[in-house]
């Protein structure tokens, strides 16, 4: 049966940049590891299609330090407001530590206080280590690189962070009890070949999230894990530790029936939630948010976990082609020319630590590579837990848990969200594409509302894209920390609508006002004597330039917009005063309908009469 099914699929006329299959012979395959062939599907009809699909999502939380020891971690901090922040170290120097119903072990709290210590001697954490992610094993130990003997030391923030994130998804339960496990498997970039996580005791669980347009989903768990290693080439030899013991929380929800559209809104939905508590910078393309996404279909024959997704739109594209072309892809690896080896090797692996030696077939995980293949890496039964005793475990009392959730508000972050949905209603003369851009940062949005209300909002939205968030990331500072206030640049933006300058004058003054430029707006381009010429000083203007030659009237009316271009060049060039091109053309337009208003000759007629 297997060979015949396979010789038909060989046989079929379908080009081969459509999906691979394996060639070798397939005795010893398992039914549904064997490639079916899967009818294309229009991505209309993709798009509109159900999967029963699980979300893992690991967010890297915004602390200085990894989890396990006092290396610094390669992302830029940013921390927590400053007024939770505050509270949290109030919290810690006198309820945890003066309360003796609170049993934190005594090593914990040693460290809980060295930790506190340490970091009251930063005072920013927006400008520290950002060259260390451009220099591989720059912040390592023998903790990170999985030493023997080495043991790590609990860093003092990520309870009461995960205890926040907790509080912010709505979660019922929140354990009392912190303990981790080595998640044992063997991978490339895991050389220790284990991970310390939260298997069987998570941090939280039971709880939702709201989600525009699709409603409540149910968050099945969140637990704390350390980050991996990552590979600097391709051929697996060589690895950066920088990222390996970096502090992540894995946020798991219940299954969800919906579109790829919609699993990508809740992906959203969670980077939104912690990037509006200033738990974690959740910039996926620096690896701080990474999604797996488990995929069941009726037209898959097993379960799909594909790992390490860090783009919404490689979510979507994932998704979709796992159903679009069933599991013939799923088992397509680049790196093997016999994908019947390679399968029958992860089926013995996954004989070894299966219970009862009964293989789970129904999970299996793969690797998007950002086109239309994926590489399968492992059954998902290889992974198994033990308890790790180098972390001691630390009691939590109920005082701690609530005391810190009442440092944030989920309702408050909710608000928060629902401005966040980008009104296109609202402003419909505003590019979409800009808009949606604004709306991705919840301070870009709250600057671009405040100055909306008193200035075009479609200037000012190509003003705030194209150049004020370019100059604020390159120098590495807030919205709100330039010297371009709100009413600075509602001042900028109606110096452009009332052509006292033009657009681009305005675009090339942003990055003076935002750094260096303490006065009013309208100085810096009086300074520069960039002040443009009203409707009837240009009028005076183009009659003079048009009246000093008998044939440039010609010229305009026989060349048109070109020669229009010309007398802006040649009066900016005489004059000390800039006219705006948007009048100059405007009236040059009516002098060339007035002229041919009439015949050919009448046209002659009016050139010699003008």
């Amino acid at each position: 049966m297997c060979i015949c099914t396979l010789i038909v699929i060989l046989i079929l006329p379908i080009s081969t940049s459509q999906f691979r299959v394996n060639c070798s012979s397939p005795n010893n395959y398992p039914s549904q590891f064997i490639a079916q062939p899967v009818f294309s599907e229009s991505d209309a009809n993709l798009s509109q299609k159900k999967y029963v699909i699980g979300i893992e999502a690991h967010v890297q939380l915004s602390l200085p330090n990894k989890l396990f020891c006092n290396c610094t971690t390669s992302v830029i901090y940013n921390p927590l407001l400053a007024r939770i922040t505050d509270k949290l170290m109030n919290i810690n120097r006198t309820t945890v530590f003066n309360d003796d119903s609170i049993d934190f072990h005594e090593y914990f709290l040693s460290n809980h206080q060295e930790f506190l210590s340490n970091h009251s001697k930063y005072n920013d954490y927006d400008n520290i280590h950002e060259k260390i992610e451009s220099i591989p094993n720059k912040s390592i130990c023998h903790v990170c690189t999985g030493e023997p003997g080495a043991y790590g030391r609990l860093n003092a923030y990520v309870i009461p962070m995960a205890i926040i994130a907790a509080k912010l998804l709505y979660c019922q339960n929140v354990t009392n009890e912190v303990v981790f496990h080595r998640k044992i498997y063997e991978y490339f970039d895991l050389p220790k070949q284990y991970q310390l996580s939260q298997c069987h005791i998570p941090m939280a669980s039971n709880g939702h999230i709201n989600v525009d347009g699709y409603g409540a989903v149910a968050i099945k768990q969140i637990h704390i894990e350390e980050d991996t290693a990552k590979r600097i080439n391709s051929d697996n030899k060589q690895l950066d530790y920088n990222r390996s013991g970096i502090c992540l929380l894995e946020v798991v929800t219940d299954p969800i029936d919906a579109t790829s559209d919609q699993i990508v809104n809740v992906c959203r939905e969670i980077q939104r939630l912690f990037k509006s508590a200033k738990l974690s910078k959740c910039e996926m393309h620096r690896g701080n948010l990474r999604f797996d996404i488990n995929i069941s279909s009726d037209d898959l024959n097993n379960i799909v976990e594909v790992k390490n997704l860090n783009s919404f739109e490689r979510i979507k594209m994932a998704i979709d082609k796992v159903s679009q072309y069933g599991n013939q892809k799923i088992y397509n690896d680049k790196d093997n020319d016999n994908p019947s080896d390679k399968m029958n090797q992860l089926i013995r692996y996954a004989e070894t630590h299966s219970p009862n030696n009964k293989i789970k077939k129904d999970v299996v995980t793969a690797l998007w590579n950002g086109k239309d293949n994926f590489n399968v890496t492992r059954p998902k039964s290889n992974y198994f837990y033990i308890k790790d005793w180098t972390i001691y475990p630390i009691k939590l009392s109920k005082l701690i848990i609530e005391s810190i959730s009442q440092l944030i508000n989920p309702s408050d972050y909710a608000n928060t969200l629902q401005k966040l949905v980008v009104p296109f209603h609202k402003y419909p003369n505003v590019n979409p594409n800009l808009l949606s851009f604004i709306y991705k940062d919840p301070i870009i949005a709250k600057y671009f509302e405040e100055c909306s209300c008193k200035c075009n909002p479609a200037t000012l939205s190509t003003l705030l894209v194209q150049d004020y968030i370019r100059v604020c990331k390159a120098n590495n500072i807030k919205p709100t920390q330039t010297k371009l206030t709100s009413e600075k640049f509602i001042q900028l933006v109606n110096l452009v609508e009332c052509k006292k300058i033009d657009i681009l004058q305005a675009r090339g003054s942003i990055e003076t006002l935002s750094l260096i430029w303490d006065g009013e707006v309208a100085d810096i381009f009086n300074l520069r004597r960039f002040n443009l010429l009203d409707t009837h000083d240009t009028k005076l203007l183009v009659d003079e330039y048009i009246n000093n030659s008998p044939t440039r009237l010609l010229n305009l009316v026989t060349n048109g917009h070109n020669y229009i271009r010309t007398i802006i060049y040649e009066i900016n060039r005489m004059n000390e005063g800039i006219v705006d091109p948007k009048l100059v053309i405007d009236y040059c337009n009516k002098l060339i309908v007035n002229v041919t208003s009439g015949g050919a000759d009448d046209v002659k007629d009016n050139v010699v009469r003008h």
